[in-house]
């Protein structure tokens, strides 16, 4: 299973710490080199330094073959630009951390 994080702040790196001990193929992205770093010699995954609402950004992390992808930011809205971007790309499972309560709630009307 191919998994694509975006975003390395605690949860983030927590997550791929975590799967990437499960011997999943993980792959995380951040624009900040700071947060990779503390990666970098301690998880066995692919780093990237970039933006995950980048188009190129997604094909150089090889969204085309991943199973799932986790958006992790600490921004709702670029959380979901993310998975729809995702989607688009044909990602199956998507999963976006959702801080503002009425945009997690199921009765959400967002498209």
């Amino acid at each position: 299973m191919r998994i694509l994080i975006a975003g390395a702040g605690t949860i983030g790196s927590n997550l791929t710490a975590a799967l990437a001990g499960e011997n999943l193929d993980v792959v995380i992205l951040d624009p900040d080199e700071g947060h990779l770093a503390q990666l970098e010699n301690t998880v066995d995954c692919q780093i990237i330094v970039g933006s995950a609402l980048s188009p190129s950004m997604l094909e150089d992390a090889g969204i085309r073959h991943t199973d799932l992808i986790l958006a992790v930011t600490d921004q709702d809205a670029i959380n979901m630009s993310i998975c729809q971007l995702a989607d688009f790309y044909g990602v199956p499972t998507k999963i976006a951390r959702l801080r503002n309560p009425e945009l997690a709630s199921p009765e959400s009307t967002v498209p």
